[in-house]
């Protein structure tokens, strides 16, 4: 990706940003939206714009994802005694203020699945990038039983 493109989807992506925290007032939306990537083609005629409701039931596909991993690495969910530590990481433009409400559902789904006392800590990060375009990581610690 060159500097001019980069540029252009850094331009597009604050732009549309500052339009959803202005204009949107959309009763049919349950959670908020967030231009989490812009992707300029080479010629500058396409620009891809990758958008993400924060809130909404799909946010905990990432911690469902988590789960699933944690059972692999240790047989049974039902070894997990504690969750020390939770992290989000929430890809997301300098103008988006609404981390918290993000990871809510992450939460959630730990609270629901090991008790409200198995949950300790929580910490939540917007960041202007992740991996292969995640729109949100999951940094998980647990307590395990033997």
């Amino acid at each position: 990706m060159s500097r001019r493109t980069e540029m252009l989807g850094s331009t597009i992506q604050r732009e549309l940003a500052e339009m959803i925290l202005r204009d949107l007032n959309d009763p049919r939306l349950s959670g908020f939206p967030s231009i989490t990537r812009v992707k300029v083609s080479p010629d500058l005629s396409i620009a891809d714009v990758y958008v993400t409701i924060m809130g909404t039931p799909g946010q905990q596909t990432a911690a469902l994802n988590a789960l699933a991993l944690i059972r692999k690495q240790i047989g049974s969910l039902d070894r997990v005694s504690r969750v020390v530590r939770l992290g989000v990481y929430v890809a997301a433009t300098p103008e988006f203020t609404e981390h918290p409400k993000v990871a809510d559902a992450a939460s959630e789904l730990f609270r629901d699945l090991f008790g409200a006392d198995a949950v300790s800590t929580r910490l939540v990060f917007g960041v202007t990038s992740l991996p292969l375009g995640s729109p949100i990581e999951l940094e998980v610690i647990l307590e395990v039983n033997p």
